[in-house]
C-alpha cells in the first residue's frame, strides 16, 4: 500500500481482504466499504479459479463444486449486498 500511495500520491489508500465464498466476509466488505467511502460507485467481480482436466477425466466431484463455488458464487455473494447500493447510487 505504501508503494501505491506514494507512486500515485494517493495517501488515502486501503484495503479489505474477503473470500468471495464465504458471504459474510462479503457482507462485511460491502459494509467497510460504505463506512469509509458512503457510497459504492463501481464493483469488479473478478473471483475466479479452474480446473485443468478434460471434464471425462473429473474423478472428484468436488473439484467441479469448488470451481462453481468461486467462480459463481462468489461473485454472487458480493453482488446481493452492492447492488442494491450501486441502484441508490446509479453506479
Amino acid at each position: 500500500m505504501a508503494e501505491c500511495a506514494s507512486k500515485y500520491g494517493n495517501k488515502e489508500v486501503h484495503y479489505k481482504v474477503a473470500e468471495a465464498t464465504n458471504e459474510a466476509e462479503c457482507k462485511d466488505l460491502a459494509d467497510f466499504t460504505l463506512a469509509k467511502f458512503g457510497k459504492i460507485d463501481i464493483v469488479v467481480l473478478s473471483a475466479g479459479i479452474t480446473a485443468h482436466s478434460m471434464f471425462r477425466d473429473i474423478s472428484d466431484v468436488d473439484i467441479a463444486r469448488k470451481v462453481m463455488e468461486v467462480n459463481y458464487m462468489g461473485p454472487l455473494n458480493i453482488a446481493r449486498y452492492v447492488v442494491p447500493v450501486l441502484r441508490q447510487s446509479k453506479g
